[in-house]
């Protein structure tokens, strides 16, 4: 068996590896011959087991109950040296243990690092030791934090066009019904759900070292009063409040109204993407929901999430997950957009937006036969569009992670998300259940190496930037409902495209358990007959994986 696996190891790259040699008389078949694997028997870890030692701590104790609970062991066969990973566990399992564990503060980063309780309950305990997370956020927003590499694309991107919105794509007006809503009350919500995430008030700066930095600045953003208006400037309001960011280093990125005409009151927002991703707004809206019905508003720990992710950064993470992600796509040439671009300065934004056939109920039923997440069909269908367009094999595609595994990020304001790649190469897929698969698996991966940004090492704007696949998820305002606002469509001159093709999944947009599909592109870089026919074929792909069907076949 060992010279088994040594000749393999010589023939395969590292990740190809199976983590499990097992050897088996025969090996079943189906009817068609090739290797049925719904048969073969379940991998067996227990050669891997290190010698058992009881946890002693209640950290370690609670860890181990964790490995337990999510792998189907017996509470006492988990010790403190068992590797989580050799037990049987993998990326996606991970992350459910934070919600059987359930340590404020633990993220999904010490388990996919540290991997023993041991070690884990020993990172725990010495960012506890540091200080609770409260003490350890008002230390971080008092210094300055590198940007993160989706941060930096952003402001390169951005220089494409200066006097542009392409990053200000949270702009958004609503009008609420007087005497209904009570214009000073509402400023007074807006104010303090505000107040309460301090990435609002951050702003971008060179350090002494020329190093890009951001840093929450006590009152740069500027509290917001009610301006009353009359009812000929209401009328305009549509017209004229989308404006660029003229400045973005050492400036105010967040604008913010409060409006009170004769009947109606007006809310208008608009945050540079630099500060807040889609994630995010359903954060910021909730609590102005919040405070305007005096509830109590849960602390922003954003800033103390840049700390911990700096920490592990600095103790090699990067580098450890920079060797992955090159030793699994570092050896291909991918192909990552479904067509040639042209060579233009011409990058308005164009769109196109097409209703999807199933709703929120089918997807759950295709989400139970594929055993994965709609997420990893959109992804899969945008690789074998992107196949059949393009006529390459070897396709990648770049997917948004949205970053908030924690009890304690799903409250945070802040530029989170990251891009990840997912690529296969198409003459390995027999069907779709093994494209699904291979699909979740770098999803769960990328995830677990995600401190270093593999798609940005070579990111070079509207040439080389790789196909984005988006869902969009809580960016409909559906928090603000219980004031019940009515959303004013707003013109946007300044436009243009923040990538040269995304892809966008939106759920549930209208409130009726519907999708939606959109695909935005830079318009000077392609065919506008060409874009629409590789839309509709995605769309297709995607309608049939959500009707089970294989599109492989």
């Amino acid at each position: 068996m060992d010279d088994l696996k040594h000749q393999m190891q010589e023939k395969l790259p590292e990740y190809m590896i199976p983590s499990v040699f097992m050897h088996m008389e025969s090996i079943p078949m189906t009817s068609n011959g090739k290797i049925d694997k719904k048969a073969l028997p379940a991998p067996d870890f227990s050669a891997f087991r290190a010698p058992y030692i009881a946890p002693e701590t209640e950290t370690e104790k609670n860890i181990c109950h964790g490995f337990a609970r999510t792998l189907g062991l017996d509470e006492n066969q988990v010790g403190l040296l068992d590797d989580f990973f050799e037990l049987g566990g993998d990326s996606l399992k991970a992350m459910l243990v934070l919600s059987e564990i359930n340590l404020k503060g633990l993220t999904a980063a010490d388990i996919f690092q540290k991997r023993n309780p041991k070690d884990i309950a020993a990172a725990f305990d010495e960012r506890a030791f540091a200080g609770s997370l409260e003490e350890r956020d008002d230390e971080a927003r008092k210094v300055p934090h590198d940007l993160t590499p989706l941060q930096k694309q952003m402001i390169d991107t951005q220089l494409f066009r200066p006097g542009s919105t392409m990053w200000s794509n949270t702009h958004f007006l609503v009008r609420f019904d007087r005497p209904e809503m009570d214009a000073d009350r509402l400023c007074e919500a807006v104010n303090a759900a505000l107040r309460n995430h301090p990435a609002l008030s951050s702003a971008f700066f060179f350090d002494d070292n020329n190093e890009l930095v951001q840093q929450f600045i006590p009152g740069l953003l500027q509290e917001i009063k009610v301006r009353d208006i009359r009812e000929e400037t209401e009328k305009m309001l549509p017209d004229v409040l989308v404006l660029p960011f003229d400045k973005l280093l050492n400036a105010c990125l967040c604008r913010v109204s409060v409006f009170r005409a004769p009947t109606h009151v007006y809310l208008f927002m608009d945050i540079h993407h630099i500060l807040l991703d889609g994630g995010s707004l359903g954060a910021l809206l909730g609590d102005i929901t919040n405070a305007y019905f005096g509830r109590e508003l849960k602390r922003d720990f954003y800033f103390a999430m840049l700390a911990d992710e700096e920490k592990r950064i600095a103790e090699g993470s990067r580098k450890k997950d920079a060797e992955w992600f090159h030793e699994y796509y570092g050896d291909d040439v991918w192909c990552n957009m479904p067509f040639e671009g042209k060579t233009t300065n011409a990058i308005n934004q164009a769109s196109r937006e097409r209703r999807l056939s199933f709703n929120a109920k089918q997807v759950a039923q295709s989400e139970k036969y594929w055993n994965v997440s709609h997420s990893v069909m959109a992804i899969s269908a945008a690789l074998v569009a992107l196949a059949r367009t393009s006529g390459k094999q070897h396709v990648m595609v770049n997917w948004i992670f949205n970053n908030r595994l924690t009890p304690e990020s799903e409250s945070a304001v802040g530029m989170l998300i990251k891009n990840l790649p997912a690529a296969v190469r198409m003459e390995e897929m027999e069907n779709a259940r093994q494209l699904l698969l291979s699909v979740k698996e770098q999803v769960a991966e990328g995830i677990a190496h995600s401190t270093y940004d593999f798609m940005t090492e070579h990111y070079r704007a509207y040439l080389d930037d790789c196909m984005e696949v988006n869902l969009q998820l809580g960016i409909n305002g559906f928090e603000l409902d219980p004031l019940h606002p009515k959303l004013i469509p707003l013109e946007d001159p300044f436009t243009a495209a923040g990538a040269r093709l995304e892809l966008e999944l939106l759920e549930n947009e209208y409130g009726d358990g519907g999708f939606d599909s959109e695909m935005e592109y830079a318009e000077g870089l392609f065919e506008q007959d060409k874009m629409a026919q590789f839309h509709d074929l995605y769309i297709k792909l995607l309608e049939d994986l959500i009707s089970m069907k294989d599109i492989l076949e």
